[in-house]
């Protein structure tokens, strides 16, 4: 039964180094942003300070603070049983996201790696998801090898286990980058084959079949390359993780950030465009309104955690038109 409340879908140990504030370790000190399309969400956990809430928000009411959600904890999606057997594997590998110079048994690395991207499918929220076989694959494999008692999870997988389900991963780091930089949780939603996901300082190719096609034909920040060429890990002997520049990574980091502005812009000129239609402008709205309308929108007198959601994107947008409407028309 599926009892377990406040289970993590990415593991602690790697997410506070995402959404942690500033110089903080323990849990309850997040300050996370889901950054959409079409919207931004924010959360914010228990322990976090009045003085940077007030800073993040301005005033929060008793409803936002009753409201507010992990943005990445979930309840009743897991047993004990499982959370157990989970968290046992994420403490083996802990001291591989501490320290560079660690080094993982080949299937205790897999399970850690394999049960992040099938988290991220199952719960739908991080913009893409496994297909059916594959999440269901993933399904068989952790359960077949997970343990609470790690003394019975076997080293390494020999050939015929791997034939089995034929899982694979090539992964990058670019050492000590989140110490210094902030960090970021894509599961790039365009790659299938394979399935990829940069998590703070970390990217993960996850193949099944050896299947790295995507790869070939469709850019990855600029990166693409150095992550093809990167070891492939089946769980037969220890975990390789090859370097990646911070030059490079950096480039990648800002490229999930100007993908997400891209989409976000368009999608504003869409719904602005879709008004001015209505209002009887025409195909577009006026160059001099959707400036303003963009002006109000990216306004730095807005508390960073109340701008880019879709509600301040409809208020900004009112807010302009009301002081600015066709003659026509009463706002």
């Amino acid at each position: 039964m599926a009892d377990e409340t406040g289970s993590h879908l990415i593991p602690h140990l790697l997410l506070k180094r995402v959404v942690n504030v500033s110089g903080k370790v323990g849990r309850d000190q997040e300050m996370g942003f889901n950054l959409e399309t079409t919207t931004s969400m924010s959360s914010f956990g228990r322990a976090v300070s009045p003085e940077k809430l007030k800073k993040l928000y301005g005033e929060l009411s008793d409803e936002e603070i009753e409201n507010n959600k992990d943005l990445h904890v979930v309840d009743n999606y897991f047993c004990k049983d499982c959370e157990k057997r989970l968290a046992t594997i994420e403490g083996t590998y802990s001291n591989v996201i501490s320290s560079s110079k660690s080094i993982s048994k080949g299937l205790t690395a897999l399970l850690f790696w394999t049960s992040i991207f099938w988290r991220m499918s199952i719960s739908k929220k991080y913009g893409q998801f496994l297909l059916e076989e594959h999440e269901e694959k993933l399904r068989i494999f952790l359960n077949k090898y997970l343990s609470k008692d790690i003394s019975k999870v076997p080293n390494y997988l020999n050939e015929t286990q791997i034939n089995e389900f034929k899982i694979s991963y090539k992964i990058v780091r670019c050492n000590n980058y989140s110490g210094n930089n902030p960090t970021h949780i894509l599961f790039h939603p365009e790659f299938f084959f394979p399935y990829t996901a940069l998590i703070d300082e970390f990217i993960v190719a996850l193949s099944f079949d050896e299947k790295y096609e995507d790869f070939e034909k469709t850019d990855f920040f600029g990166i693409q390359d150095e992550v093809l060429k990167s070891k492939d890990n089946n769980g037969s002997k220890n975990e390789e993780i090859s370097q990646i520049e911070t030059k490079s990574f950096n480039s990648a980091c800002n490229g999930v950030i100007d993908k997400i502005k891209r989409e976000r812009v368009d999608f504003i000129e869409e719904v602005i465009n879709a008004i001015a239609k209505d209002l009887g402008y025409g195909d577009t709205m006026p160059e001099n309104l959707r400036e303003l309308i963009f002006i109000e929108i990216t306004s730095e007198a807005k508390p960073l955690a109340r701008k880019y959601t879709f509600e301040d994107m409809q208020t900004s947008i009112f807010q302009v038109l009301s002081k600015n409407p066709p003659p026509s028309v009463k706002i």
